[in-house]
């Protein structure tokens, strides 16, 4: 009988061992909490095409003033003169370099609705952009980067009204070119632009 008792005790101690939470304190995430963590997972190993840094560099490097964010942290002024193959590797700018690889998908996450870029489309709708010419590159990536809080404070409506209007603008663009093979026409572009 002692040994019965004694073992159901270390029965009892191996169940109680194996449910109970990891930490003291634990608390139970709710199914949409979960769903937004894993979510978050996603997001994090999605990140802005290397091919895009160049010209997402440019943007910052380009206009101080809406920018301040960064210049105030990195003083970007004395490498005005630099490409951004030449700052990539610098452990100074790693912090940088890590926020303009995940920021701007966050950021597309927040407002893609402007452009109706879903979640599904972020890669593509990155693709496209890529093929873009530069100037449209940088109008995007602008647009994307004046929303960020990490980048600028960049309250002023009319940079808040330009980048939803280019957002809105390309985004029209991307699904235009989907079923075209990313072939872009003038027409598109004017009918985007609402001039039709």
């Amino acid at each position: 009988m002692k040994l019965l008792l004694e073992n159901w005790r270390k029965y009892i101690k191996e169940v109680d061992d194996v449910t109970m939470p990891a930490k003291k304190g634990a608390k139970a995430k709710t199914p949409e909490q979960e769903k937004g963590l894993e979510y978050q997972k996603q997001l994090e190993k999605f990140s802005l095409p290397a091919e895009l840094l160049p010209t997402l560099y440019k943007v910052f490097i380009g206009d101080v003033e809406t920018f301040s964010l960064i210049h105030n942290k990195y003083d970007l002024k004395s490498l005005e003169n630099k490409e951004f193959e030449e700052i990539k590797h610098d452990r100074k700018y790693g912090e940088l370099i890590q926020q303009m690889l995940y920021e701007p998908i966050k950021t597309l996450d927040a407002i893609g609705h402007y452009g109706k870029v879903k979640k599904e489309h972020y890669k593509d709708f990155f693709d496209f952009v890529y093929k873009l010419p530069e100037e449209e590159r940088v109008h995007v990536l602008t647009a994307l980067a004046i929303y960020s809080d990490k980048w600028t404070r960049a309250d002023i409506v009319g940079l808040l009204s330009f980048a939803r209007e280019q957002l809105e603008i390309y985004g029209c663009l991307f699904h235009k070119g989907m079923g075209q093979g990313w072939k872009i026409s003038s027409d598109d572009y004017r009918t985007c632009r609402g001039q039709e």
